[in-house]
């Protein structure tokens, strides 16, 4: 319903698992790397634990897709299994013919022959385990029987246990133990904090095809994360009805009445501010702030006043010289470049006034816009990129100043200008900053950029749609010269 409000080219916020949309913050990426790995070593069982909504089902979908092809991937979604049916579940699912009336020595003699014949392949076969928490021990316990298969040299299946903190306590069942021991990686999926659930809001904003800076700010961020508890299932849920508030209103600037409005529609309770029990509350509130009175009255009765200090100089401390001196200096106004009303910071931001590149080849706006252009239509310019500024109604004059004042580490050929002149007149040029064949890498640039750019907010920008102007454009001068 807002996809068209916001520009986007996909629902951002679904709950439902899309790969496209997978975050590699908070851990998750890092997990991913170790559980590939784990995988392709094969040994011992892999074990993923995260609360409801904490991420496990897209991890395992992408573990899928990062998984080699010669890897042969079993899900066993139902947990209720039997120990009777386990074995035939996971027959069925690597399209082993096996009667319904097959004994279990049968089943698993099956299995073993195809699990022999894909090793002698160079193929594996894995068995992602879902919701393991809900499935009998006796079922575990079969499952690990059957992952005991091996050659002299590695195991002919692997095991991987997605599950609820309520695993971890069936495993402690003594009756489980020999599965518990062959465990050989634990990987806990934790709740997102605040910095996190930032910048996973806006990530999944700039994938899904959203153009400008940060649509959810800091502070939208964190009422988010005491709504939502920091699981990305919730967050999902907020974040799109927080969306759809913000359409309901009619604005592109989204704030805290709409994320109440989201939670409670969702019926999600924002956590006390104080987790601690009230007794020790009641016991301490009344020390802690005779101590803060208390440590108030002497500070008032040795600390000299500042009048006192200012008729006894001795008095006055390194710090105290300094206010007095920054106190008596005249006010003064940096000269500021002034080109637009938007946020072009760069004219007065002192951390880049730095010694001025080295003169540009490109001197005028045109020449930038026209080498841009040569070189975002490369086959070889990835779709995503880092929008750095956005320069509003500048003149050549504006644009050479800015130009100067970019810092040194910024090369040329890195930089690309777009000309996205606005249907109300205003001449709008975007600077972009390299390119990126998928968003994972743009967004792990973005966080490495320094602070001097940091500050200037930039974000991760899909360049598809540039690129494809850029091309109707090139193919429609084409065809007017012809027709001419």
């Amino acid at each position: 319903m807002y996809n068209q409000f916001f520009s986007l080219d996909r629902p951002p916020f679904r709950i439902t698992p899309d790969t496209k949309l997978f975050y590699s913050g908070a851990k998750r990426g890092a997990i991913l790397d170790a559980l590939v790995y784990a995988v392709m070593n094969g040994e011992g069982i892999i074990k993923v634990v995260g609360e409801v909504g904490s991420g496990k089902t897209m991890l395992c979908r992408m573990l899928e897709t990062r998984l080699p092809r010669h890897v042969k991937i079993v899900y066993l979604s139902n947990p209720s299994l039997s120990p009777e049916n386990i074995l035939q579940a996971i027959a069925y699912e690597l399209n082993i013919e096996v009667a319904p009336n097959s004994n279990k020595l049968e089943v698993m003699q099956k299995l073993q022959n195809y699990l022999l014949k894909q090793h002698s392949e160079n193929k594996q076969t894995v068995v992602f385990v879902e919701e393991a928490q809900g499935m009998p021990l006796a079922t575990l316990e079969e499952i690990r029987l059957l992952s005991n298969l091996e050659t002299e040299s590695s195991k002919l299946m692997q095991l991987v246990l997605f599950g609820q903190p309520e695993l971890d306590q069936n495993l402690t069942d003594r009756s489980i133990r020999q599965l518990r021991e062959r465990i050989t990686h634990n990987f806990v999926l934790e709740p997102l904090e605040v910095n996190e659930v930032f910048e996973y809001l806006n990530f999944r904003m700039w994938v899904s095809g959203f153009r400008g800076p940060e649509l959810f700010s800091k502070r939208v961020a964190k009422k988010i994360t005491q709504y939502s508890k920091g699981l990305i299932r919730r967050i999902n849920i907020l974040a799109d009805k927080t969306l759809l508030a913000s359409y309901a209103d009619g604005t592109r600037t989204i704030t805290a009445k709409h994320v109440n409005t989201a939670a409670e529609d969702s019926q999600f309770k924002k956590p006390p501010v104080f987790i601690r029990e009230r007794k020790t509350l009641l016991i301490f509130t009344p020390i802690l702030l005779s101590s803060v009175l208390l440590g108030l009255l002497l500070f008032r009765l040795f600390t000299p006043s500042s009048d006192t200090k200012a008729s006894n100089p001795s008095l006055l401390n390194k710090s105290d010289h300094k206010n007095l001196e920054e106190k008596s200096r005249p006010v003064t106004q940096d000269l500021v470049l002034k080109t637009t009303e938007d946020n072009n910071q760069f004219a007065h931001d002192p951390a880049l006034k730095k010694s001025p590149l080295t003169p540009p080849i490109k001197d005028t706006i045109n020449e930038w816009l026209s080498d841009s252009k040569v070189r975002l239509l490369s086959a070889s310019v990835g779709d995503y990129s880092i929008q750095l500024q956005t320069l509003k109604n500048v003149t050549e004059a504006q644009f050479s100043a800015f130009m100067n004042q970019l810092p040194t580490e910024l090369k040329e050929e890195e930089l690309y200008f777009v000309d996205e002149t606005k249907e109300d007149g205003d001449t709008v040029l975007s600077l972009l900053y390299r390119d990126f064949q998928s968003a994972r890498a743009a967004f792990e640039a973005l966080q490495a950029l320094p602070d001097e750019l940091s500050r200037w907010t930039p974000f991760v920008r899909p360049i598809k749609r540039i690129k494809q102007a850029l091309t109707n454009e090139e193919q429609e001068g084409i065809k007017y010269k012809n027709d001419g």
